[in-house]
């Protein structure tokens, strides 16, 4: 569960708190796109509006690293123990109305289309990459289930410690759309200076 004070800390950066562990918030691409500005690179290189991109976390303020170049709030790190968890079914819900709220200050923009507003409202990928590991959520092939059942697609970043969590999802056939491992080192003495990791031999 997260702690009433990193909880505090994070509403203040604009993210909205679901649950006990998971949060959502608006990346600046979707705020372009809605202004009709650029998209990000999902948009460019596979068709995929940036408006209608949820970024979310089921593991917020969890992770094995506490990367230098991470640029989310490490100094938070809550290790990788995420205590009693929420129902994937109760995570998606509460992060698209969560994200509804985060959003509902762009229906009065002159520069945003009511159709894209609209269409904003329900996303059409969910993108865990937020903040955290989102392997360590134990139920994630549920997770990935419940939004595939909506029609959305998914896109899972995982710093690929947890290789366990990626098999269980194949096993399942619960793979997302698309899996990207962060690979940001090309030797171990420079991926133990940079991640600063609590897995020794990861």
């Amino acid at each position: 569960m997260l702690p009433t004070n990193v909880k505090e800390i994070l509403k203040k950066q604009h993210y909205e708190i679901c649950g006990d562990h998971s949060a959502v918030q608006i990346c600046r691409w979707t705020k372009k796109s809605l202004r009709g500005e650029c998209g990000c690179w999902k948009e460019k290189f596979y068709g995929i509006k940036s408006h209608q991109c949820c970024q979310f976390s089921p593991s917020v303020m969890w992770c094995e690293n506490k990367c230098i170049h991470c640029w989310r709030p490490i100094e938070m790190n809550l290790g990788t123990n995420l205590g009693e968890i929420d129902e994937p079914k109760k995570i998606i819900d509460e992060i698209i109305q969560a994200r509804k709220k985060l959003l509902i200050g762009f229906r009065g923009n002159k520069k945003v289309s009511k159709k894209k507003f609209q269409e904003s409202l329900e996303p059409s990928i969910f993108t865990l990459s937020l903040s955290g590991e989102p392997t360590l959520y134990p139920r994630l092939s549920e997770l990935i289930q419940n939004i595939r059942e909506r029609g959305a697609i998914s896109f899972l970043v995982t710093n690929g410690l947890n290789p366990e969590a990626i098999i269980k999802l194949e096993k399942e056939k619960n793979l997302p759309t698309q899996i990207t491992v962060s690979l940001n080192t090309s030797n171990e003495k420079l991926w133990k200076i940079w991640h600063r990791s609590t897995i020794k031999d990861g």
